[in-house]
């Protein structure tokens, strides 16, 4: 359903970017995309910020899927706007 949406998952990169715009996944985490070797060997990325800090984690693919979900880009073009428009405010 996402996909046929236009939505997609995160890369570590665009997961950078939203960090860069505020403080997200304090108190969950999302998985990002995961590279194939990766994903062949059985594991998947997610990362969340804690400590002050982006962290990017790795496990295993066949574990139960945290219940926070998927970060997506849907959000990121969301944020961007909404921290662009109360930019464009504060400056004039």
């Amino acid at each position: 359903m996402a996909f046929d949406m236009g939505i997609d998952v995160l890369t570590e990169e665009q997961y950078r970017e939203l960090q860069q715009l505020g403080n997200f996944d304090t108190k969950t985490s999302s998985w990002i995309i995961t590279p194939a070797a990766i994903r062949k060997l059985g594991g998947a990325l997610f990362c969340d910020r804690r400590y002050n800090t982006v962290l990017f984690i790795t496990t295993v693919q066949n574990l139960t899927m945290p219940r926070e979900g998927f970060v997506l880009i849907a959000m990121l073009s969301f944020v961007k706007k909404y921290y662009e428009k109360k930019r464009n405010k504060c400056q004039g």
